[in-house]
């Protein structure tokens, strides 16, 4: 057993100690834990399936989102603790350039947390470095256990 917070867990390339997590979308998608630390807060490496993509062979947009929400969302669950909850409220995303690579990076970090509301930032590059996406997004918080 692990003191450890289930996130934790997960991005150091664990299960989090939960039978339900990674959540099956974030296994069919190819997303994996790439680690976090408190500076630049949460990566994930992700290669995404030919399902993914579009006929030009770009990285179809709603799939850079949900790696994103993803980043930013357990960013939100390192910095709230146990007990609490962020469920995305909104979220935006801008496309930087076309995401044809075969791998990405995905980051999320937590920019503040209140007592109901949080906020986070996040951004997608390819291997190389290059900006694909960035994104922001509002979490309202909650109280609850997962």
């Amino acid at each position: 057993m692990t003191d450890k917070p289930w996130w934790q867990t997960y991005l150091e390339g664990g299960l989090g100690g939960r039978e339900d997590w990674p959540p099956s979308f974030a296994t069919s998608l190819g997303i994996e834990p790439g680690g976090w630390d408190d500076a630049d807060g949460v990566t994930l490496r992700w290669q995404p399936p030919d399902f993914t993509r579009t006929p030009g062979g770009w990285v179809q947009g709603g799939f850079l989102g949900v790696a994103l929400d993803m980043a930013m969302t357990i960013a939100m669950f390192a910095e709230l603790g146990e007990g609490r909850l962020p469920m995305t409220l909104e979220m935006k995303t801008s496309f930087i350039a076309g995401p044809f690579a075969q791998r990405f990076v995905v980051r999320g970090r937590t920019v503040r947390v209140g007592r109901t509301v949080g906020h986070t930032e996040g951004t997608i590059h390819d291997d190389d470095g290059k900006l694909i996406a960035t994104s922001t997004a509002t979490h309202i918080v909650r109280d609850g256990s997962v």
